[in-house]
Order: structure tokens, then sequence, then C-alpha cells
């Protein structure tokens, strides 16, 4: 295998210091000057970084898993390697590499050592500093040498393994598809082979050695003498070439520019675009400016060094027109460039982003109109339309236990559409935050391929050049000078940054992750946050309401089933009007029931409790004492009072006694009898008192110590009866009583 391009670039940084007048694909200072850091794209475990959002930072990137098997196969090797060097080639070997020169990376000065050891024979040492390179960064250009040290080694299948390896990390050099060809050539896969050696001629056709290879694989034979060059001069294609590259910068930047246009009617991105595509039109001018004024030079001298001026600035327009395609996203910031970004990060396409969200444009510049403006938009929409429906609903009231409702529904109606818009926001952010990493490393990428393109386009061009021997003057080295400065500034704006650049890709690109982190996640946040507090203010009184409400409904669906208790404990039977009242201390009772099942039963209180007990005899003559007593809680002195029935004469049906009466105001003859029934309420049974016909019930007390306690039930039945069962209304009535008429507060 002959040195490949990618050995003539390491070894530009060897024969830079030693004088040499090779060009680097990377560029590389004249003496005297600070020598850039000359590393591609940043590796996947060791590059710049953006700030971290939530997911791996921009620059990690997941190797796959042939490459990690190729990494851990290049440890292998470099220690296999090592041990079979002699001391001394490894000393010098680090020595070289500890003091590399100004600016030389150690990855880059570990690839010279290499380049240098393969051009003296050293083939073994080659691919022992080759394998320590790719160590330091493992990236596609450190991988395909590394790859190709190895097959000058003799390990063919190494070889493919690492090139093949750097092809899935996405290098397309012209020098990678011929150093996979000849692999695959000495492995006997001719197939493979030519596909691999026409990708190069392809990628490099003017490549005269990839040019007499992809004759010798696909024919056999040497390739055919070339007609007499119509463009000795080489400025024809270079201007061919600059001119491509324009039309694909304007055609891209057209894309970028439309995109906006359609989904941010009021942006300023035809403006950009057009300053970008008249400078860009302007550099393809002047290229052909200077082919013709070189090519109109009489003195064949000057009519040389104008060709190499005409060439240098072909390289210089080629760069500039890279730097500018890959700037115009971060130079149309406030044009809504970021919408294209987050667009892609979301997988929406940007009109959609742009229709749900607000343009608002900030001191940092751009579109920063959230990343979940429809979830924000939907949300208040909906919340406005529930309010007024429940403010129509809260006027409909007529009391206040139907405002206590309203207002409870409404925090209930409410508080859904919260977290509907809460989960739709935050999937939304999480969705940038997983695929911005994705995204931007692919932009990354897309930043250096350009940049290589750059670099190779500089490569041949410098190759066209003739240069004069003069004394005390190196024309070459001048012109080497020049053409890394030209692309040098793509390199740093937007590969690999510097300390103090401003601008480009990476930084672009680390902007909108903070922009991510700092404005937009924690803008949702506050937001959520905030209304939160609103509906907190609002609806935990409105809830607390309803809570007492349905505490106070709960209280007087109690005290209703009390009543009903007491209700069953006077059962009368009515054939006429039968008024019925009753007292036990501060609890009366009235009824008057006109028809069967008809009528009224009130209970009236005051007073917190009640206590007392009793019994019932029959004494001597007739008459019956119903004994028990009575008395406010809480007095040691109470004394119980006594309950009397009196009634005289006999009954003609069933057990009982009767005789006139008088009773109050009313007097008639009645017949008194006892009964037991079990209360359907606890199940227990009680002994009744049944009255029929004219007749008086009277319960009466005794003072104490000056107070009057009143106990009494007082029917005046025309015609009827009532049971009276005087120990179950008695307990109901005492547990009535010392229920509270609210419930207790908490």
């Amino acid at each position: 295998m002959r040195k490949k391009i990618w050995l003539r670039i390491d070894v530009s940084v060897l024969a830079l210091m030693l004088g040499a007048k090779l060009f680097a694909g990377t560029p590389q200072p004249a003496a005297g000057q600070q020598m850039p850091v000359s590393t591609p794209t940043p590796p996947p475990a060791e590059g710049k970084k953006l700030p971290a959002i939530g997911v791996a930072p921009v620059a990690q990137v997941t190797l796959s898993e042939q490459c990690q098997r190729t990494r851990d196969r290049a440890g292998v090797l470099r220690a296999e390697l090592e041990a079979s060097l002699a001391a001394q080639l490894k000393t010098a070997a680090e020595q070289y590499v500890a003091k590399p020169g100004p600016g030389v990376s150690t990855e880059k000065a570990w690839g010279g050592y290499a380049a240098a050891a393969s051009l003296t024979g050293g083939a073994t040492v080659a691919a022992w500093a080759g394998l320590k390179a790719a160590e330091i960064r493992w990236t596609g250009e450190t991988v395909t040498n590394a790859g190709i040290y190895l097959y000058q080694l003799g390990k063919t299948q190494d070889a493919l393994q690492f090139l093949n390896c750097a092809y899935e990390m996405g290098n397309r050099s012209p020098y990678l598809f011929e150093a996979l060809a000849i692999v695959h050539q000495t492995g006997g896969n001719n197939g493979q082979a030519r596909q691999f050696i026409n990708q190069a001629l392809s990628a490099a056709p003017d490549d005269v050695l990839i040019e007499t290879e992809a004759s010798f694989i696909n024919t056999g034979q040497p390739p055919p003498a070339r007609p007499p060059q119509r463009d000795p001069d080489g400025l024809d294609e270079a201007l061919r070439e600059l001119e491509e590259h324009a039309q694909r910068a304007l055609s891209q930047i057209k894309a970028q520019a439309d995109t906006l246009v359609s989904s941010l009617s009021h942006s300023s991105i035809r403006g950009d675009q057009q300053i970008s595509a008249d400078y860009i039109n302007r550099l393809v001018q002047i290229a052909r400016d200077g082919r013709r004024d070189a090519r109109a030079e009489a003195d064949p001298t000057l009519r040389q060094v104008k060709i190499n001026s005409a060439l240098d600035v072909s390289i210089y327009d080629y760069a500039e027109i890279s730097n500018t395609l890959l700037s115009f996203p971060d130079a149309t910031k406030t044009s809504g460039s970021p919408l294209l970004l987050w667009a892609d990060a979301l997988g929406l396409d940007a009109p959609v982003l742009a229709r749900e969200s607000r343009h608002l444009p900030t001191s940092t510049g751009g579109w920063y109109g959230g990343l979940a403006q429809g979830a924000y938009k939907e949300y208040f929409r909906d919340k406005d339309a529930a309010s007024k429906a429940h403010m129509e609903r809260r006027q409909a009231c007529r009391n206040d236990p139907c405002g206590t409702r309203e207002d409870a529904r409404w925090c209930g109606v409410w508080k859904q559409l919260y977290e509907v818009w809460e989960n739709a926001s935050r999937q939304r952010h999480n969705t940038a935050a997983r695929n911005f990493d994705r995204v931007a490393t692919r932009r990354v990428i897309e930043a250096e391929n350009e940049y290589l393109q750059v670099r190779d386009y500089a490569v041949r061009q410098f190759r066209k050049m003739r240069f004069r021997k003069l004394p005390r003057y190196d024309e070459e080295q001048i012109f080497l000078r020049m053409v890394n400065s030209h692309i040098l500034p793509v390199y740093e704006r937007h590969v690999n940054p510097p300390a103090g650049v401003h601008g480009g890709t990476v930084l672009y690109l680390r902007d909108q992750a903070l922009w991510f982190k700092n404005e937009a996640r924690s803008g949702m946040d506050r937001d959520l946050a905030s209304e939160a507090r609103s509906m907190q203010i609002q609806c935990e009184p409105a809830v607390r309401a309803l809570l007492e409400l349905l505490a106070q409904e709960e209280w007087q669906a109690y005290l209703d089933h009390l009543k009903d208790r007491l209700a069953w404990d006077i059962q009368p039977k009515t054939e006429s009007d039968f008024p019925c009242e009753g007292s036990i201390g501060p609890l009366t009772i009235e009824t008057d029931l006109n028809k069967p099942g008809e009528g009224k039963f009130d209970l009236k209180w005051k007073g917190k409790s009640f206590q007392g007990g009793g019994n019932v005899t029959v004494g001597p003559g007739g008459v019956v004492s119903w004994g028990g007593g009575g008395g406010i809680r809480g007095s040691s002195a109470d004394k119980h009072t006594g309950i009397v029935i009196v009634a005289t004469g006999n009954s003609a049906s069933g057990p009982g006694f009767g005789q006139s009466v008088s009773y109050g105001p009313f007097q008639g003859k009645g017949k008194v009898s006892f009964t037991s029934k079990v209360s359907p309420w606890n199940s227990q049974e009680y002994l009744g008192i049944k009255l029929k016909g004219s007749a008086g019930l009277g319960l009466s007390n005794s003072g104490v110590e000056g107070r009057v306690v009143d106990l009494g039930v007082k029917c005046y039945p025309s015609s009827g009866s009532v049971t009276i069962y005087p120990r179950a209304l008695y307990d109901d009535a005492v547990r009535f009583l010392s229920t509270p008429t609210t419930p207790p507060r908490p």
C-alpha cells in the first residue's frame, strides 16, 4: 500500500517542524505562530460537552457494538506491541511526544511520530504510536490511521476491523475508501475492493495515485494516458468546484429561510438570507475575477504567482462559504432559527410548532415561545370556558349549600384541566431533552464534514500551485501559511472552538442547551407552580366548606334518625283528632295526628344532656305507678323524680283497668293496658302502656333544690289509642338531648 493522504497529512505535522513543505490536511501554522489544536470532531467520550439538560451531554455518542469491540481490541494490540518494543524505541517516542511543540495536541504528536516511523520502515513502532493516538482520541481519522499501520504490519484482519469502525463512525475520506479497497483486495474480496476504490475515485477524481489503483483493481491494467489538459493551471476546476459549493450553500440557506417564512410570517429571515446570498455571490465573483486576471498576465513568472494567488483566493472563498452556511443558524437566532432545531428535536414540522407557540424575541434573541405552548393555550382556553359555566351555575343557586357545592365542583374541574396541562407540558419537554443530544450531535457531525470538505478542497488546490526557488524566501511556506489561515476559522468556529471564540455551531448548540435548561424547562416549572398556588388559594376554602357541609348533612341525618326513634317510642292510632303533648326535661313533644299516617310529630329541645331511670309498679286500689327519675347531669345533689300514671276501674278486654278519670283539662273514661314490643333500632324488648278511649297519662316530678325538671306525656284522645314505651322514650330522649345540633369542629 502506498503512503496515503492520511499519511501525508500526518507527515506534514512532522515535516513542518523539520522545515519540510508538505501541506497538512489539518491547518498548520508557520514557524513562530501558535499551532492550532488540530483535532477534528471531539471524540465520543472526551470532547467538549454542552451543558447537561437531564440527558447525556451533546458530544456523548454511544459506539456501535463493532466499534466498541474494535476499541477493546486496540487496547490488547497496543499492549502486545509495547511489550515487543525495545526500551530505547519507546523512550524516544515518549520524549518526542512530551515536547511536541506549541499548540500540538498529544494525539497529533503520537500521530506524527507514527507517520515518521512508517516512512522509515518502523512498522511496529508506527502501529504502536498510531494506537496510542487512537487511545487518546478515538475518531474516524485516528482509527483509519491505526488500521493502515496495522495493515503495514501484516495484521490484515485487525486492519479491516479498524477501517470498518472508522466507516461506521462517519468517516468518508477518499483515503479510507482507498485503504478499504486495498485490504479487501489483499483478502481476495475483489467485489468489495472495486466498490471502495470506485468510491475513492469519485471522492478524489484528480488523485493520480487513486486513479492508477482504481484502474489496476478494475481492469488489471494501468490507466490510459490522459489527454492534454484543457485546464493546465487548474483554475477552471477550482472555480467549478467553488461554484457548486456556493450553489449548495445557497440552496440550504434558502431551504431554512423558506421553512421559517412559512412558520413565522413576521420573521425577518428574508433579509438575513439576502445578506448571506449577496456575500456568497460576491465571493464567487472575486474568484472569477482572479482567474481572469491570472490568465491575462503576459509575464510567465508573474502569471504563475497570480495563478497561485487565484487558487489561494478560491480556498479562502470556499472556506468563507462554508463558514457562512454553518453560521446561518447562529446569525439568525432573532429571526427564529431555534424553531428549526427544536422542531427537529420534538419530531414536529416547524410550522406545527410555530402555530402552537408565540414568537417572543428576548434580550438573548431568537424564537423562544416555549416548547409546550399548545398545551398552555388549550389549558387556559378550557379553563376560561369552565369558569364561565361555573359562574352561570353559581348564579342560579338559591341557597348557600348549592353555592358551596358549585364552588367545589368547579375546583374539581379546574384540577383535572391542570393535570392535563401539566402532563402534556412535561411530556413535551422530556421528549426534547431525550432527542436534543441526537439532533445536536448530527449538527456537529455535519459541521465536521463541512470542514473536511474545506480541507480536502484546500489540499487539491494547493497541489496545483507551482513555486519558485528563491534565495532566503520560501514561497511555498508563505502560501502554506495563508492556506492554513483560511481554513482554520472554520475549524475553530464550528468543530472545536477555543476560549475566546464567539458564535459557530458548537456554541450555538451550547446556547440552546442553556436556554432549554434555564428558560424553557424552568419557565414551565414556574408557570405550573404559579397556577398550582392560585388553585390552592381559591380551592382550599371551597373544598373545606364542602366538607363542612357534608359533615353537617351527615350529622343532621343522624339527628333525624334519633327523631325517628323517638317517634317509634310513641305509637298513636287515631280514629279522630288525637292531640298529644309531653316533655322530658328540655325536650318537648307535640303530636296532632288527624288521619292515619298523616299529621305532625314535632320535637323541640334545649340544653345539653339528661340522665335518669325508673320502674313500674301496680299498687292496691287500681293505682299504677311508673317510677323513674330525671335530672340535669352534673349535680350529685339531684334527686330522682317520680313518674306516675293514675287510673281507676276495670277493663273488660285484656289486662288493664279503667274508670272515669280526671287529668288536666280533659275528663272521660279510658282503659289502660300493658304490652311489649321489640324496637327495630336496637332489637331490645320494651314494656309499653296502651291508653284507649278517654284517658289521660301524666308523668310528674318533684323539685330539686328549687329547680323543676318537667317529665311528662299527656295525651287527650277523644276516640282512639296510643301506646307509649316509656323506657325507650326516655333512653332515646337522653341520646337526642346529648347530641349537639351541629357537628363539632375538628
